[in-house]
């Protein structure tokens, strides 16, 4: 058969991967367009060489598991997205021009559809408040665990077999270069840590 012009191969791989990842999951030009992806402990997700990429190229990270995936770009580590539990985002490049690449990030869910995006964990009255600095006690949740923008937070005391929601004595959303970062703090004297759990949504 002799084909005159060019000829142009479309990507052959627009199928499913399901996998459930304990370390970084790097990406390729040939990886799967959908990666589904399980993991018991936040994880990254590394993005393809852009330079060995049509612009257009698109994959989708959905994090199947409980825990936050990071995406990032090829070589800075930069994270480019947060991938909540249960959500899925496109990525599509719009400039391969170095190895990094410019992204396009969309959100593939609908408002109508699912549930509100959300993260909870819980904690208990000493390991998770470290140690007081100040005589506070500060518990931190970065943005890049929680993954939600401008978040509402709501606090909760484990008393006996139930969560009561309760305060602290400071409860802070950071706005600086740790944007949505979240904090709180309570006292060393009187000690009052305690178990419980919280939902930042």
């Amino acid at each position: 058969m002799e084909v005159k012009g060019v000829l142009r191969a479309t990507r052959t791989n627009q199928y499913l991967n399901e996998a459930t990842i304990t370390e970084t999951e790097v990406t390729t030009a040939y990886s799967a367009y959908w990666q589904s992806l399980s993991a018991a402990a936040a994880q990254d997700v590394t993005l393809p060489d852009a330079t060995t990429l049509d612009e257009g190229f698109q994959i989708v990270v959905h994090s199947s598991g409980a825990s936050i995936l990071s995406v990032k770009d090829n070589t800075t580590g930069t994270v480019i997205q947060a991938v909540a539990a249960a959500a899925a985002y496109e990525f599509t490049c719009l400039d391969n021009s170095d190895a990094d690449g410019t992204w396009f990030v969309n959100a593939l869910e609908e408002a109508g559809d699912v549930t509100a995006e959300r993260y909870s964990a819980t904690f208990t009255a000493t390991t998770e408040w470290g140690a007081a600095a100040g005589g506070l006690y500060t518990q931190t949740v970065t943005k890049v665990t929680h993954g939600i923008d401008t978040p509402i937070v709501k606090i909760y005391e484990l008393i006996g077999t139930a969560y009561t929601e309760t305060f602290v004595n400071t409860l802070e959303v950071l706005a600086s270069s740790e944007t949505d970062d979240v904090n709180f703090v309570i006292t060393e004297a009187p000690d009052t840590r305690f178990a419980g759990r919280y939902i930042i949504m």
